[in-house]
């Protein structure tokens, strides 16, 4: 593992991770002043709104509490690199949940929690998919 704060980069097994624990981060009152919750899907929908492909190039599985994402390591840590000024430097969050609302866009509605065809947590834990 390696640690890039706020950031957790699991990379020592063979499904390397980025986590981000909700909470606590110095933008989430500001998203919350916005009415919206600064959990998991929400950063799943910051990240396709910043970069859509790379967002689609990784296997999202996000909870209430937490970001997470599975996939190559390069990715993984182009995600953090992209979203680390967003989750750190409220200015620019501000900016970007204005563009959001210009564009009419919700970010929690971005993220998908659970598409069909996706491998949830479980199924990946035992090497299954369903």
């Amino acid at each position: 593992m390696t640690d890039a704060a706020p950031f957790r980069l699991w990379t020592g097994d063979d499904a390397p991770s980025l986590v981000l624990d909700c909470g606590g981060t110095p933008v989430d009152d500001l998203v919350l002043s916005r009415q919206t919750e600064p959990n998991g899907y929400f950063w799943e929908g910051v990240l396709t709104l910043l970069d859509p492909l790379l967002a689609d190039s990784l296997e999202l599985d996000s909870e209430a509490d937490m970001f997470c994402a599975y996939g190559e390591i390069s990715s993984l840590d182009r995600a953090r690199v992209l979203l680390e000024p967003y989750v750190l430097e409220p200015e620019r969050m501000a900016s970007l949940l204005d563009r959001a609302d210009a564009e009419g866009i919700d970010l929690d509605d971005l993220a998908d929690p659970m598409p069909v065809g996706r491998p949830t947590l479980f199924s990946r834990l035992f090497r299954r998919h369903g």
